[in-house]
């Protein structure tokens, strides 16, 4: 029920139901999905690797994956923008403010990282899955409107409240 309820919810947040023509490709969705599905592998290996023998090598895990993640990322960049007529907007000369702006920010995305790997094994998965990334999916809303005062639909804000309602039912 919590999955199907997960579709509704996308539904609802994502396609126009007041009769309006919505154009959304193949593409951007069959990549949503994927990305949808790689964001809860993550969460699959943090449990995986908190219930294996090496468990207390936190921190080795965390730098091996970020270092691939940083040299893929760079890979990416650089084919891409040599793959463009044009300059990307990026400019690869580093800046201090930029500098400074990237360290802090891989701090904050490691320690985060580190105490969510940690608490998911020491968590019961039914309860911190769930509250994790609810949480996170609640929190970007609640930015988005505050912040960036972003209008949701009534479509949207019932699709909100469905996926509420599905990852609860994803708990029980």
């Amino acid at each position: 029920a919590g999955i199907a309820l997960m579709l509704v919810s996308v539904f609802l947040s994502v396609f126009k139901t007041d009769g309006g023509e919505r154009k959304t490709s193949f593409i951007w969705l069959a990549l949503s999905l994927l990305a949808m599905l790689f964001s809860g592998l993550i969460g699959v290996m943090q449990k995986i690797h908190q219930s294996s023998e090496h468990k207390g090598e936190l921190l080795a895990f965390l730098i091996v994956a970020f270092v691939i993640s940083a040299v893929y990322s760079a890979a990416a960049a650089i084919y891409y923008d040599k793959k463009r007529d044009i300059r990307c907007t990026l400019d690869f000369r580093p800046r201090h403010q930029l500098i400074w702006m990237a360290a802090v920010s891989g701090v904050c995305i490691a320690l985060a990282n580190q105490i969510n790997l940690y608490l998911s094994g020491v968590m019961e998965s039914i309860v911190f899955f769930p509250v994790v990334n609810g949480a996170g999916l609640l929190l970007s809303i609640i930015a988005s409107v505050v912040f960036l005062h972003e209008r949701l639909s009534k479509s949207r804000w019932a699709g909100i409240a469905v996926g509420c309602a599905a990852v609860a039912l994803l708990c029980i």
